[in-house]
Protein backbone atom coordinates (compact mmCIF):
# COMPACT_ATOMS: atom_id res chain seq x y z
CA UNK A 1 0.00 0.00 0.00
CA UNK A 2 1.18 3.28 -0.92
CA UNK A 3 2.23 5.67 1.84
CA UNK A 4 0.56 8.86 2.56
CA UNK A 5 2.70 11.67 4.04
CA UNK A 6 2.15 15.47 4.21
CA UNK A 7 5.44 17.76 3.75
CA UNK A 8 5.46 21.43 5.12
CA UNK A 9 7.86 23.19 4.16
CA UNK A 10 8.94 26.11 6.43
CA UNK A 11 10.51 28.45 4.85
CA UNK A 12 13.16 30.69 6.84
CA UNK A 13 15.51 33.48 6.06
CA UNK A 14 18.77 33.39 7.43
CA UNK A 15 18.39 36.27 9.79
CA UNK A 16 15.53 34.45 10.78
CA UNK A 17 17.75 31.41 12.07
CA UNK A 18 17.48 32.11 15.61
CA UNK A 19 13.17 31.59 15.46
CA UNK A 20 14.02 27.83 14.98
CA UNK A 21 13.47 26.77 18.56
CA UNK A 22 10.28 28.03 18.96
CA UNK A 23 9.40 26.76 15.67
CA UNK A 24 9.87 23.71 16.54
CA UNK A 25 8.19 23.71 19.81
CA UNK A 26 5.03 25.87 18.67
CA UNK A 27 4.85 24.51 15.07
CA UNK A 28 6.20 20.73 14.87
CA UNK A 29 6.19 19.29 18.07
CA UNK A 30 2.48 20.91 18.52
CA UNK A 31 1.52 19.40 15.38
CA UNK A 32 3.05 16.20 15.96
CA UNK A 33 1.67 15.79 19.37
CA UNK A 34 -2.04 16.89 18.25
CA UNK A 35 -2.27 14.56 15.38
CA UNK A 36 -1.07 11.40 17.79
CA UNK A 37 -3.43 12.08 20.06
CA UNK A 38 -6.12 12.45 17.64
CA UNK A 39 -4.97 9.32 16.24
CA UNK A 40 -3.89 10.69 12.78
CA UNK A 41 -0.42 10.21 12.26
CA UNK A 42 1.65 7.60 11.97
CA UNK A 43 5.19 9.03 12.53
CA UNK A 44 6.73 12.27 11.49
CA UNK A 45 10.07 13.72 11.28
CA UNK A 46 12.10 17.03 10.33
CA UNK A 47 15.22 18.07 8.51
CA UNK A 48 16.57 21.71 8.06
CA UNK A 49 17.15 21.01 4.13
CA UNK A 50 17.82 24.74 1.18
CA UNK A 51 15.04 25.91 0.70
CA UNK A 52 12.35 24.52 -1.90
CA UNK A 53 11.78 27.78 -3.85
CA UNK A 54 15.62 28.24 -4.37
CA UNK A 55 16.06 31.98 -2.39
CA UNK A 56 18.39 32.33 -0.38
CA UNK A 57 18.25 31.24 3.40
CA UNK A 58 17.07 27.79 4.39
CA UNK A 59 13.83 25.73 5.29
CA UNK A 60 12.59 23.15 7.91
CA UNK A 61 11.31 20.16 6.28
CA UNK A 62 8.15 18.52 8.10
CA UNK A 63 6.96 15.45 7.37
CA UNK A 64 3.89 13.42 8.72
CA UNK A 65 2.85 9.85 7.93
CA UNK A 66 -0.94 10.20 7.57
CA UNK A 67 -3.00 7.00 9.04
CA UNK A 68 -4.84 5.49 6.34
CA UNK A 69 -8.24 5.99 7.58
CA UNK A 70 -7.44 10.05 7.64
CA UNK A 71 -8.70 12.73 5.29
CA UNK A 72 -5.39 14.51 4.50
CA UNK A 73 -7.51 17.73 3.85
CA UNK A 74 -8.14 17.64 7.84
CA UNK A 75 -4.80 17.07 8.45
CA UNK A 76 -3.18 19.93 6.66
CA UNK A 77 -6.39 22.47 7.96
CA UNK A 78 -4.65 21.55 11.70
CA UNK A 79 -1.09 22.34 10.29
CA UNK A 80 -2.13 25.32 8.39
CA UNK A 81 -4.54 26.70 11.15
CA UNK A 82 -1.54 26.01 13.53
CA UNK A 83 1.26 28.18 11.52
CA UNK A 84 -1.16 30.70 11.08
CA UNK A 85 -0.71 31.72 14.18
CA UNK A 86 2.97 31.55 13.87
CA UNK A 87 3.59 33.85 10.70
CA UNK A 88 5.68 36.24 12.02
CA UNK A 89 8.50 33.24 12.39
CA UNK A 90 8.74 32.59 9.53
CA UNK A 91 8.71 34.04 5.70
CA UNK A 92 6.68 31.57 4.12
CA UNK A 93 4.94 28.03 3.42
CA UNK A 94 4.54 25.55 0.93
CA UNK A 95 2.42 22.17 1.37
CA UNK A 96 3.07 19.39 -0.78
CA UNK A 97 1.62 15.92 -1.16
CA UNK A 98 3.95 14.19 -3.40
CA UNK A 99 6.28 12.38 -0.97
CA UNK A 100 5.41 8.69 -0.90
CA UNK A 101 8.51 6.97 1.47
CA UNK A 102 11.19 5.97 0.57
CA UNK A 103 11.06 2.17 1.04
CA UNK A 104 12.70 1.34 -2.28
CA UNK A 105 15.78 3.08 -0.89
CA UNK A 106 15.83 1.77 2.51
CA UNK A 107 14.42 -1.99 1.99
CA UNK A 108 10.96 -2.90 3.26
CA UNK A 109 11.81 -3.95 7.13
CA UNK A 110 14.84 -0.50 6.72
CA UNK A 111 12.28 1.76 6.19
CA UNK A 112 9.82 1.11 9.29
CA UNK A 113 13.33 1.51 11.50
CA UNK A 114 14.27 4.56 9.30
CA UNK A 115 11.11 6.16 10.08
CA UNK A 116 11.60 4.92 14.06
CA UNK A 117 14.90 6.72 13.91
CA UNK A 118 13.85 9.62 12.24
CA UNK A 119 11.72 9.87 14.50
CA UNK A 120 13.07 9.92 17.53
CA UNK A 121 16.18 12.12 16.15
CA UNK A 122 13.78 14.57 15.40
CA UNK A 123 12.23 14.32 19.31
CA UNK A 124 15.82 14.43 20.82
CA UNK A 125 16.92 17.30 18.42
CA UNK A 126 13.23 19.36 20.07
CA UNK A 127 14.65 18.57 23.47
CA UNK A 128 17.67 19.72 22.93
CA UNK A 129 16.59 22.98 21.71
CA UNK A 130 14.11 23.93 24.44
CA UNK A 131 15.34 25.44 27.44
CA UNK A 132 11.90 23.30 29.64
CA UNK A 133 13.35 19.89 28.26
CA UNK A 134 14.69 18.06 31.00
CA UNK A 135 17.61 17.18 30.03
CA UNK A 136 21.22 16.00 31.44
CA UNK A 137 24.92 16.28 30.72
CA UNK A 138 24.86 13.20 28.60
CA UNK A 139 21.77 14.67 26.47
CA UNK A 140 23.94 15.75 23.72
CA UNK A 141 24.26 15.55 20.21
CA UNK A 142 28.18 14.00 20.49
CA UNK A 143 27.24 11.09 23.14
CA UNK A 144 24.32 9.94 20.84
CA UNK A 145 26.35 9.82 17.32
CA UNK A 146 29.07 7.76 20.06
CA UNK A 147 26.41 5.63 21.22
CA UNK A 148 25.45 4.76 17.91
CA UNK A 149 28.33 4.09 16.06
CA UNK A 150 29.71 1.77 19.06
CA UNK A 151 26.58 -0.21 17.99
CA UNK A 152 27.75 -0.49 14.59
CA UNK A 153 31.15 -1.41 15.82
CA UNK A 154 32.99 1.20 13.87
CA UNK A 155 36.07 2.82 14.03
CA UNK A 156 35.12 5.96 15.58
CA UNK A 157 38.03 8.07 14.03
CA UNK A 158 38.27 6.54 10.33
CA UNK A 159 34.44 7.12 10.28
CA UNK A 160 34.34 10.73 10.83
CA UNK A 161 37.52 10.96 8.45
CA UNK A 162 35.65 9.20 5.55
CA UNK A 163 32.63 11.55 6.46
CA UNK A 164 34.71 14.61 6.86
CA UNK A 165 35.78 14.23 3.22
CA UNK A 166 32.55 12.57 2.00
CA UNK A 167 30.78 15.34 3.31
CA UNK A 168 33.44 17.62 2.07
CA UNK A 169 32.84 16.04 -2.12
CA UNK A 170 28.94 16.64 -1.62
CA UNK A 171 29.27 20.67 -0.84
CA UNK A 172 31.17 20.89 -3.17
CA UNK A 173 29.89 18.80 -6.12
CA UNK A 174 32.49 16.43 -7.22
CA UNK A 175 32.66 12.87 -6.78
CA UNK A 176 36.47 11.98 -6.29
CA UNK A 177 39.30 14.04 -4.78
CA UNK A 178 40.37 17.23 -5.57
CA UNK A 179 42.77 19.72 -4.64
CA UNK A 180 39.87 21.98 -3.50
CA UNK A 181 38.64 18.98 -1.32
CA UNK A 182 41.99 18.39 0.25
CA UNK A 183 42.57 22.14 0.81
CA UNK A 184 38.73 22.62 2.55
CA UNK A 185 39.48 19.54 4.64
CA UNK A 186 42.93 21.00 5.89
CA UNK A 187 40.61 24.02 7.05
CA UNK A 188 38.01 22.67 8.30
CA UNK A 189 40.24 20.83 10.75
CA UNK A 190 43.17 23.30 11.43
CA UNK A 191 39.70 25.46 12.45
CA UNK A 192 38.61 22.62 15.03
CA UNK A 193 41.93 22.06 16.11
CA UNK A 194 42.43 25.47 17.03
CA UNK A 195 38.96 25.49 19.15
CA UNK A 196 39.67 21.99 20.82
CA UNK A 197 43.36 24.54 21.75
CA UNK A 198 41.53 26.34 23.71
CA UNK A 199 38.72 24.21 25.28
CA UNK A 200 38.73 22.20 28.66
CA UNK A 201 38.24 18.73 27.70
CA UNK A 202 35.44 17.08 29.42
CA UNK A 203 34.96 13.37 28.11
CA UNK A 204 31.39 11.66 28.99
Amino acid sequence: MTEVWLEVHLLLTDQQRGNVPLILQEIVKYCADELKSRKMRKTFHYFFEPRIDGRPGFEILFRIEVMDYVDLNDVEKIITARINQYTNLIDGVLIKRNYHGEVNDYGEDGWELAKLFFEIGSEIAIGMFSENFRKGRKFNVGKFVHCFLNQQGVDEEIFHANALIGRAMINLGVTSMTQEVEERVRKILERVLNEWRRARIEFL
